[in-house]
């Protein structure tokens, strides 16, 4: 059932949807078989499902994705996945004030835990900030984010970052957009690639 739930964030994280949701499910199952719903790795399975569902669009499946969840130990791995699905989740909904409730308690749960590739609060909590109204905060955590997400040096996870910053900065912020293209050209996460051509395209 681990595999499984492994397995499919490796296809979430390759852009191969179907085949993620597919496993995810397939590790839920085992999961629920095995009674053990409480264990952190419902967490990991609902939070991952989740963001598949977001993904394609089923903002109502990934609510109850994440419903379907035991509340996770505080403070532990499975819940920053939940808790970071639930911001991209309420900032889907067009939930942005809860959204930025979330990633300021996302930020709170993580401890002295700050990767910004597994959990990136701030470009979460700056989305948040720019819908309600805050552009300034949100550019300045963004371009936090990048310096951070440069010394940790993984080229999505960068990307990533530089594509957040580069739309919040508008007209100004082709040279990021350009960087966050070129970085996630060799990466094999799809979405991210995509979603960077999109954002240079936009402007």
């Amino acid at each position: 059932s681990s595999v499984n739930v492994w397995r499919g964030w490796a296809w979430l994280a390759r852009g191969e949807l179907a085949e993620a949701e597919d496993a995810i499910r397939e590790g839920l199952e085992g999961i629920r078989l095995m009674e053990e719903q409480s264990a952190a790795g419902m967490a990991y399975a609902a939070g991952f499902l989740a963001r598949v569902l977001i993904e394609r669009g089923d903002l109502e499946g990934a609510r109850a994705a994440l419903m379907s969840c035991p509340q996770p130990s505080p403070g532990s791995d499975g819940e920053a996945v939940v808790r970071r699905t639930t911001v991209e989740l309420l900032l889907a909904e067009g939930h942005h004030t809860r959204a930025l409730a979330e990633a300021e308690l996302l930020r709170k749960r993580l401890g002295d835990v700050d990767n910004v590739a597994w959990a990136p609060w701030r470009s979460l909590k700056a989305a948040a900030l720019a819908l309600n109204g805050r552009r300034d905060e949100a550019i300045e955590l963004a371009r936090e984010e990048v310096e951070l997400a440069r010394e940790w040096g993984a080229p999505t996870g960068l990307g990533r970052s530089l594509r957040v910053l580069g739309e919040l900065l508008g007209k100004d912020g082709m040279p990021e957009l350009e960087q966050a293209v070129e970085l996630l050209e060799a990466s094999s996460q799809r979405i991210e690639r995509a979603r960077a051509l999109a954002a240079l395209g936009a402007e």
